[in-house]
């Protein structure tokens, strides 16, 4: 006992006297106390930072013995060996599992454009970079995961990405460039019920004033689509010609979306 006590006292220094107290005087009552008591350390040691210093001595001291063992007789002592090395094991994942981590932080993407991320724009790996925060479902953690969505509001440069801030549907690549983007009032449709935009419908135009004529869009991308007290609100974008064609009918209209939507 005095050899493996002088051995502790060598290898933990100052921290032999924190065992002392609590009754460990050499390395084999120590393994003992953690046999009997597997919560030993976290009892006895409330500073985290002097309970890891404990342990990854102990766990030191096994290895020393290990090697002392092996390089005067191996093959001797190879039992002994073995049981060293599986006690330092088991002693090092111990000390590793009751440790405090960060392992709750992980990679988040993070809006990196310098003028944030404008509404219905489609995102590129170029407007991200990643940081780190805690784990969470309503985050991204991979870049790739995001390009091609859009955001649905102005997301600033340096703020977490969420999920609930971007387009959940098919994913875009260039699509939308070129295109006029604004918001219109539909009127209730079977085509657009349960539908995850973006996605791509027809529009009719029907006017009330029955001296003017109807018009028919047959590519409107529905970006956002919810109901209000007045119908059906929704951001849609469609290109310059069919704008142009649409625009003098929307304040007199009724605008019925056309299936199927794809």
């Amino acid at each position: 006992m005095t050899s493996t006590k002088a051995v502790m006292v060598r290898t933990l220094g100052k921290d032999f006297e924190s065992l002392a107290s609590n009754g460990i005087m050499c390395q084999e009552e120590f393994w003992n106390r953690l046999a009997s008591d597997p919560d030993f350390l976290d009892k006895s040691f409330a500073d985290a930072t002097l309970k890891g210093r404990v342990a990854k001595g102990a766990s030191d001291v096994v290895v020393a013995r290990a090697r002392s063992i092996t390089r005067h007789r191996f093959k001797d002592h190879l039992p002994d060996v073995l049981v060293f090395l599986v006690i330092g094991l088991a002693l090092y994942g111990l000390f590793h599992r009751r440790t405090p981590t960060d392992s709750a932080a992980s990679q988040l993407v993070v809006v990196s454009k310098t003028e944030g991320l404008n509404p219905f724009q489609t995102i590129t790996r170029f407007d991200l970079t990643l940081g780190s925060g805690p784990v969470s479902p309503s985050t991204f953690a991979s870049v790739e995961d995001v390009v091609g969505r859009y955001a649905m509001e102005h997301i600033a440069k340096g703020k977490i990405l969420e999920r609930s801030k971007v387009s959940n549907g098919p994913r875009l690549s260039n699509e939308l460039d070129q295109r006029r983007i604004f918001q219109i009032k539909l009127q209730p449709s079977p085509v657009l019920a349960g539908v995850q935009p973006p996605v791509v419908v027809g529009l009719f135009a029907s006017p009330r004033d029955k001296d003017s004529s109807s018009a028919l869009i047959h590519d409107l991308y529905i970006l956002d689509v919810h109901s209000d007290p007045n119908g059906i609100s929704a951001v849609v974008a469609t290109s310059v010609a069919d704008f142009d064609k649409l625009a003098p009918l929307i304040s007199r209209s009724d605008l019925i979306a056309i299936g199927p939507a794809h």
